[in-house]
């Protein structure tokens, strides 16, 4: 931190201009991507809460199984959180819960029962 405040002295514009290009590449390599297409082939990941959350907030009609799924997961999420002993318990059950919502298929989430069970 205490470099780049002295380039930035040296010459502000530039100096900061060059630093962030330095910055934006860095990420381009670390995280490479299609920039030709904001469109990627998701065609072999599973449909997750997430999915179906986005589907229902663009008034996409959902499935009987999609409302459920999302039902259920509200449920449990809700109840697996109040659980919680203390903040440390909690502040982990809720970034699991966010990464299920992200990545785990909406069909996990169908039997509110098998959810109880991995408590």
């Amino acid at each position: 931190m205490i470099l780049i405040r002295a380039k930035i002295r040296q010459n502000p514009v530039e100096e900061l201009d060059e630093w962030c290009l330095n910055i934006c590449q860095y990420s381009i390599d670390l995280y490479p991507m299609n920039l030709t297409s904001s469109k990627q082939d998701l065609s072999g990941l599973p449909v997750s809460i997430n999915d179906i959350r986005d589907k229902y907030f663009e008034d996409i009609p959902l499935s009987q199984d999609e409302e459920l799924a999302l039902k259920n997961f509200d449920k449990y999420r809700m109840d697996y959180l109040n659980s919680a002993p203390n903040e440390e318990v909690f502040e982990k059950r809720y970034l699991e819960l966010q990464a299920k919502a992200n990545l785990a298929s909406f069909t996990e989430f169908l039997d509110l029962s098998s959810l109880k069970s991995l408590e």
